[in-house]
């Protein structure tokens, strides 16, 4: 199972990301950011943007499971 990193961003304190390869030989890269007022992660393949989700400031713990989830998916 893989996991989210934390990395250092210039504007946010709390960056994670994480990336892997997909059977179809693309990139698959989840970012997920758990900063005040900017709860959110995107899924990236190849170069666009998948999905995008965002949560409350209260609920940064299931923005980051839900973000690893979409990573091993």
């Amino acid at each position: 199972m893989l996991e989210l990193k934390k990395e250092n961003h210039s504007m946010f304190k709390e960056f994670y990301t994480g990336s892997k390869i997909m059977p179809n030989g693309q990139r698959k890269t989840v970012n997920c950011i758990l900063d005040t007022n900017c709860v959110r992660y995107i899924v990236f393949i190849g170069n666009r943007i998948k999905s995008r989700r965002e949560f409350d400031n209260g609920n940064k713990e299931l923005c980051f499971n839900n973000a690893t989830k979409a990573l091993n998916k």
